[in-house]
């Protein structure tokens, strides 16, 4: 799974570094929090981009289900020196399987999706389905 903070830019040029550093934290901490004692990871990867992996035997629908779940709990507002702060985020789905030749190869197109459904005027989640392509999860 991995995660971009859609308007991070703004707060930053509107409210400054520190508020945006502030965010990230934030945003680390609600992460950690949904994972809770999942068979999981969470990590920054850089800027505003965050990547979770799951392990655990899960279907599609449960991955998709946390990561709306997720998707909510980024979504409620920041507080910072008195400030509210809003860092909504674009979230995109992979699942490894036989079809890619490399986790590498898998993680590439998870972040295309991410970076196509970010621009876009689509809501919910993009998800990789090695059958279709690029599919949406509400």
């Amino acid at each position: 799974m991995l995660l971009d903070l859609d308007n991070f830019k703004q707060v930053n040029d509107v409210h400054g570094h520190d508020a945006g550093d502030a965010v990230l934290q934030h945003v680390a901490v609600r992460i950690r929090k949904a994972i809770g004692d999942r068979a999981s990871f969470g990590a920054r990867l850089g800027g505003d981009e965050f990547a979770v992996l799951l392990w655990e035997t899960l279907d599609g629908a449960d991955v998709a289900a946390f990561a709306a779940e997720l998707q909510d709990i980024l979504a409620l507002p920041h507080v910072y020196r008195g400030e509210t702060l809003v860092a909504r985020s674009s979230i995109s789905l992979g699942f490894y399987s036989v079809a890619f030749s490399s986790a590498s190869e898998m993680f590439v197109a998870t972040e295309k999706a991410l970076m196509s459904h970010k621009h876009s005027d689509e809501v919910g989640i993009a998800c990789i389905s090695t059958d279709d392509g690029l599919s949406l999860a509400s």
